[in-house]
């Protein structure tokens, strides 16, 4: 059983077109589906050949957590892609003990702007029933299963938190090295270019690990001005500045300015 798609009177679609372009769209559309649901025998096939998504993906991990007082165990499988699935944001997905999906929401790393694309699914039998709407949200308390307040839920959210953290700092430093390459093949920085003790770029890359976010969309002249103004306050008195100078900038969020404002209070911060 499933659905099949046929395409007829296409003359413009050839054979080499189905191989290359819509084989690629299917991929990137479809890799986490195919994914998520690998356990039950799901495939995509395209003219009879089944589709690897295995070649879209760029790191994978499996591993258990368990929680000891419960003995509630979660097996998950981490997954990085290599670009960024077109619909589909980084996510938690949460599987029953036959491996269908019971829930999905966003991960504990979104939104930051470094592409780093993942998915974690968590499979255990804890979520054969289990209600993921809070007490607040449905009106009520569950009367039989688990919850997001139970222990061994929060247990599991933490430990694969702090895992997806330490996931993403190898991948941050590379990427924090590229965008200072960047900027210097921009001639926004100079290799050689001093602010007081440290190097801008040092500063560069420790805003960029800090909050990816910052740099992901601005166009040549804001880079510029970002850097300028960085390189006035850090040579200065007014680090205690440097949150708002940015947020004039790219407007943050309070949770990101707060984190900037402590960074920049610190007795260690940059100089």
């Amino acid at each position: 059983t499933g659905t099949e798609v046929t395409f007829g009177g296409v003359y413009s679609l050839t054979k080499h077109d189905l191989e290359t372009g819509f084989l690629d769209f299917l991929l990137s559309e479809f890799s986490w589906f195919l994914a998520l649901n690998s356990q039950r025998g799901f495939s995509i096939t395209l003219n009879g050949e089944p589709l690897d998504y295995r070649g879209h993906i760029a790191d994978e991990e499996n591993f258990e957590i368990i929680h000891d007082k419960t003995g509630t165990v979660f097996s998950i499988t981490y997954v990085r892609w290599k670009e960024k699935l077109p619909k589909e944001p980084s996510r938690y997905y949460y599987l029953d003990s036959s491996g269908k999906e019971k829930w999905k929401e966003a991960s504990a790393i979104k939104n930051k702007g470094d592409k780093f694309f993942h998915s974690m699914f968590i499979k255990s039998a804890y979520f054969d029933s289990f209600s993921f709407q809070t007490s607040e949200e449905n009106g009520q308390d569950p009367l039989l299963g688990g919850a997001r307040s139970d222990a061994q839920f929060r247990f599991m959210r933490k430990k694969t938190a702090n895992y997806l953290r330490i996931k993403r700092k190898p991948f941050l430093d590379e990427f924090a090295d590229k965008l200072v390459l960047e900027y210097e093949n921009a001639q926004i920085i100079s290799p050689s270019e001093k602010t007081g003790k440290r190097d801008i770029s040092q500063i560069i890359r420790m805003l960029y690990k800090m909050q990816p976010r910052l740099f992901s969309s601005l166009n040549l002249e804001q880079k510029k001005m970002l850097v300028g103004l960085l390189e006035l306050a850090i040579g200065s008195d007014k680090k205690a500045d440097i949150p708002k100078i940015i947020n004039s900038i790219i407007e943050l969020s309070e949770e990101e300015q707060n984190e900037l404002s402590e960074i920049f209070s610190r007795k260690d911060a940059p100089e």
